[in-house]
């Protein structure tokens, strides 16, 4: 799914000083970070319960466990992690324990590439570390309450990229999956038949058959075989380690 709000952090500034204080500093935001440097999960955490937000568990390794405490759903879940096949795996795993969780992925570098497969494995936000304090802090509130975000300076190289001849028919070619198509790429992971997809999304035969084809016209692959290593190589599925 697209993201439905794209700001840069200069504007996530000036919506946290004019949205009434309901909309934005309502009920406390709980933030769970997961990092695998202790240096900057606690200097990330001082920089969020300065300015009010609840801070859980802040250092974790993404390889290792995920939370799984029954309230999880109602934290923002910020990643700081590149996306790599390890980060978009954690992406993942935390997505199917917290369907409803919000999930932000904090990195140092993201081109659109890695903007793609990060929205496709499930995060809601990718942030950079290049934002200043108080605008993670803004944008972090907004996340919570189901707004998603990119990358400032990625705004400017998507339109650029999609306004021309050639870059929408690139889009055509290449768009990002749809919500019920990542549903789909995670069955194929799971080694699953049209007939297993169908049940298990609750949907009839023939609409698999039609976005198993869109897939393998989005991801470039010639059969469903292709589409299921494509998809266990960048984190999907219930069987992905």
């Amino acid at each position: 799914m697209p993201p439905r709000l794209v700001l840069a952090p200069s504007q996530a500034d000036s919506i946290s000083r004019s949205v009434p204080g309901d909309a934005v500093h309502g009920a406390p935001v709980s933030v769970v970070i997961l990092s695998n440097s202790e240096l900057r999960a606690a200097g990330l955490e001082q920089i969020l319960s300065g300015a009010g937000l609840v801070v859980g568990s802040h250092v974790h390794a993404p390889a290792g466990p995920i939370p799984a405490d029954s309230d999880a759903d109602e934290h923002v879940f910020v990643l700081d992690a590149p996306v790599d096949q390890q980060g978009l795996a954690t992406i993942t795993n935390l997505r199917q324990l917290h369907s409803s969780a919000h999930i932000a992925l904090l990195c140092d570098h993201c081109d659109r590439h890695h903007l793609r497969l990060a929205f496709m494995a499930g995060v809601d936000a990718v942030l950079s570390w290049s934002s200043s304090p108080a605008a993670l802090v803004s944008m972090l509130r907004l996340i919570a309450a189901g707004e998603r975000f990119i990358p400032s300076p990625l705004v400017t190289e998507l339109v650029e990229a999609f306004g021309s001849r050639e870059g929408q028919a690139a889009g055509i070619r290449h768009g990002a999956p749809l919500e019920r198509e990542f549903a789909i790429l995670r069955c194929l992971a799971d080694g699953c038949s049209n007939k297993e997809i169908a049940i298990r999304l609750g949907i009839g035969i023939a609409t698999v058959r039609l976005h198993v084809r869109t897939l393998l016209r989005k991801l470039g692959s010639l059969n469903r075989t292709q589409a299921a290593i494509w998809a266990i190589s960048h984190g999907f599925g219930s069987r992905t380690s």
